[in-house]
């Protein structure tokens, strides 16, 4: 599976400058190999690109201290600047805020060592504290290490008696299809579970004399699925309402003959439906790649 929307942030170690370093970025994890240090754990994992309500995730470096300090928060950003450190880079992108499903980056110092240390894990927190170090602040929000929790994947599945393609991401929604002789297709994307900073939730709606399943977070899509007689069902998740760096359209599709609502992110999809007579009529809302 790929999930090149988030990548995993990890926590390196270097004995001889007492440094820990977490990272996300390719750059920084080759630096610090080549610096001598060695891969502890991931703490969880950032976004790759800026979405709703995140904020850059840097780091920053002190030659004479020999320390990396990786933080997104502001006062944590303005005490580097002051202390002589210089931004090296952005390693991506985290919650200021919490949002269901996230961990806190915990921000650690120690005197002794001259040591800034930010780590997630909880093996890591408790090893600061056992080391000396005194817990600064809760720096940022992050994705935890099974991100595979905090989202899900959007699939597309096919029903030929029915005519009807259904879009769902929801356990029970996907048991259904299954259970009535729908067939997986391909996954379009990734949708939150839980709802988070700028989405809205995307439902399911049924219309049993069309025997259509209609998927859609767009207001107006929605008010059409109850003005034609759909039924809500549930729903599947939650996705942006407008376009979103590092997430793809969600696009809305319908046919007349068919009686069938069909919604894709996926370029085949699209071509799809457009080669077997769909409409396009929205982009309804914004999920995460696959």
């Amino acid at each position: 599976m790929s999930h090149n929307y988030v990548v995993p942030l990890e926590t390196y170690w270097n004995p001889t400058r007492q440094d820990n370093f977490t990272t996300a970025h390719p750059q920084g994890k080759k630096d610090a190999l080549a610096a001598g240090y060695a891969r502890i754990r991931q703490d969880g994992n950032i976004f790759s690109a800026q979405v709703p309500g995140t904020v850059p995730l840097n780091t920053y470096w002190h030659a004479q201290r020999q320390d990396n300090f990786t933080t997104a928060n502001p006062q944590g950003q303005k005490d580097a600047v002051a202390s002589g450190y210089a931004l090296i880079r952005t390693e991506g992108y985290v919650f200021d805020k919490q949002q269901p499903g996230t961990v806190a980056l915990k921000s650690y110092w120690n005197a002794t060592r001259k040591d800034n240390f930010t780590c997630a894990h909880e093996q890591g927190q408790k090893d600061a504290v056992n080391a000396g170090y005194a817990h600064v602040r809760d720096d940022c929000y992050i994705l935890p290490a099974d991100h595979n929790s905090y989202v899900v994947p959007l699939n597309t599945y096919w029903n030929a008696t029915r005519n009807d393609n259904f879009t769902c991401a929801h356990p029970s929604s996907q048991k259904s299809a299954t259970d009535a002789g729908y067939a997986l297709v391909r996954q379009d994307g990734w949708i939150f579970q839980q709802q988070v900073y700028g989405s809205v939730p995307v439902n399911t709606y049924w219309h049993g004399t069309r025997q259509d399943n209609f998927t859609t977070a767009n207001p107006q899509g929605q008010k059409d699925a109850l003005a034609s007689g759909y039924s809500f069902i549930r729903t599947e998740g939650y996705a942006y309402p407008s376009a979103t760096q590092g997430c793809v359209a969600l696009k809305s599709f319908w046919h007349g003959q068919r009686q069938d609502n069909f919604t894709t992110s996926h370029a085949q999809g699209a071509k799809d439906a457009l080669a077997a007579g769909y409409q396009t009529i929205r982009d309804d809302c914004y999920v995460l790649p696959h």
